[in-house]
């Protein structure tokens, strides 16, 4: 990927997100096919159980996040990393 795509945060957003809903498609399509050779059906419980564990990724993450301070304490270049410009 060229640097200005790495560092617009909606497409990098888009683009996790496309790969991640990719790779649980496939597993869920190898997975059902074993279990149901004649069709494999895609519901809404389906998307449902992602939704869910994409929801329940985002909240600890965010609680996480959350508890501590972004912000280094007592860093030698603190300073400069905030007046910093690329």
């Amino acid at each position: 990927m060229k640097r200005s795509s790495k560092r617009n945060y909606a497409l990098l957003t888009f683009m996790s997100m496309l790969i991640l809903f990719g790779h649980w498609l496939d597993f869920n399509q190898m997975v059902m096919a074993s279990i149901s050779k004649d069709h494999v059906t895609l519901g809404w419980l389906d998307f449902g159980i992602m939704a869910l564990f994409a929801g329940m990724i985002i909240f600890f993450v965010g609680r996480a996040l959350a508890k501590v301070p972004m912000i280094p304490r007592n860093h030698p270049f603190l300073k400069e990393s905030i007046i910093h410009h690329t």
